[in-house]
């Protein structure tokens, strides 16, 4: 009795780390540019595989002392743009690309380059 548990644990162990293991790791990039209008966000996401590239979540961050302040939330369209306005004036803000699991792939997340207004 005690080797066919050991046999089942042994066995739901090989099989997880196999699942884990299946996943492809999509690298993915966001940018992100100010204007041209104040408080307007806009970027695009790239990956080296399209089913990383629409619907992905992006957000954009204040920098701030401490923990950054969200802004702004968006989607990637089909063509991986987003867009948003805000009434933001000034400061220093980066988007963040959010990792997601999509299927077998794994589409990695990023974090653009900081901008600066104002």
């Amino acid at each position: 009795m005690k080797r066919v548990v050991r046999l089942a644990t042994v066995g739901s162990v090989v099989v997880s780390v196999s699942i884990a293991g299946g996943a492809t790791s999509i690298d993915s990039k966001t940018s992100l540019n100010l204007g041209p209008a104040p408080g307007q966000f806009t970027g695009a996401v790239r990956a080296n595989d399209p089913v990383c590239v629409s619907g992905r979540t992006i957000k954009v961050k204040r920098v701030e002392a401490g923990r950054d302040q969200t802004v702004a939330r968006d989607f990637s369209d089909i063509n991986g743009l987003w867009e948003r306005t805000t009434d933001e004036r000034s400061g220093t803000w980066y988007a963040n690309l959010k990792r997601e699991r999509r299927g077998g792939n794994l589409c990695l997340g990023d974090k653009s380059a900081k901008r600066s207004a104002g």
